[in-house]
Parts: structure tokens; sequence; C-alpha cells
């Protein structure tokens, strides 16, 4: 659990392309990052409940021993071909 509130986008389809232009707009003079916040559509906030924290702990200690677990099937996965 990160402990801060989450923010939806109101249309997350098009988060990424908005995201884009709003740093083309600052790199060019038109925005600056402080202006972006206004620009922002929210749809839904969530907010994180601390009666669930160690729950949330426990299920992230689950996925970091499979990340570590599982580390070496994809660098193996990820190889490339032998003969290329």
């Amino acid at each position: 659990m990160l402990g801060v509130q989450i923010r939806r986008d109101a249309q997350p389809l098009a988060v990424n392309v908005r995201g884009a232009g709003w740093i083309g707009a600052v790199g060019t003079g038109l925005l600056s990052f402080a202006d972006i916040p206004d620009l922002m559509r929210t749809d839904r906030i969530f907010t994180p409940n601390p009666a669930h924290r160690a729950t949330y702990d426990e299920i992230f200690d689950v996925y970091r021993a499979l990340h570590r677990r599982l580390a070496p099937v994809y660098r193996r996965l990820n190889r490339p071909p032998s003969g290329s």
C-alpha cells in the first residue's frame, strides 16, 4: 500500500496521450509542470484504508519472493536464440 490517495483519470484510455502532450507543452514553454494538476480531470479518488495495511504488506512480501524466484526464468526466456 502506498499510503497516498490515488486519483483516477476521468478518461483513462487517453491518459498517456494527454500526458505526452502536457510534457511537450512544458518543453515548448506553453505550460509549466505546476499548471498540469489544474488540467487533470479526476472521476474517482481511492483513499487507502490503514486497517488493511498488514494484508497489503503480506501480499507485497509474497510478490517480492515470487519476483526473486522467477527472475532467472525470465532472464532465460528473454535470451537471444543461440546461433543468432
